[in-house]
């Protein structure tokens, strides 16, 4: 059995008092909390691994916007659709970035 944890956190970035609870205090542990900041910036996200899970992901969402320019329905429009346009729609909306697919994958990897 594999144990996933997610800590979404409404700050920018990580901060000090959140990364100072899984990985120590700053002064004693300045390389991890600076690789720690470091995959924030790259992935989006940290990864912790001594917080009781296999891996636990820090998720900072201070500027993560849902952005549903793709579908193009408006109020009462989706009652007319048959289930061929609506597929349309669907499979254009993920052919774009759709959320953040490298925590997805480590995710998965854990799973399978």
């Amino acid at each position: 059995i594999n144990t996933i944890g997610i800590f979404l956190t409404s700050e920018r970035g990580l901060p000090r008092s959140l990364l100072e609870q899984y990985l120590g205090w700053f002064s004693f542990n300045r390389a991890l909390h600076k690789a720690a900041r470091k995959e924030c910036k790259t992935a989006g996200f940290a990864t912790i691994r001594n917080a009781g899970y296999d891996e636990y992901y820090l998720v900072p969402t201070g500027t993560v916007q849902i952005d549903d320019s793709g579908i193009p329905l408006e109020d009462g429009e989706g009652e007319n659709l048959t289930k061929g346009k609506l597929k349309n729609i669907f499979v254009k909306s993920q052919k774009r970035k759709f959320g953040n697919r490298i925590l997805v994958n480590q995710m998965m990897d854990l799973i399978t």
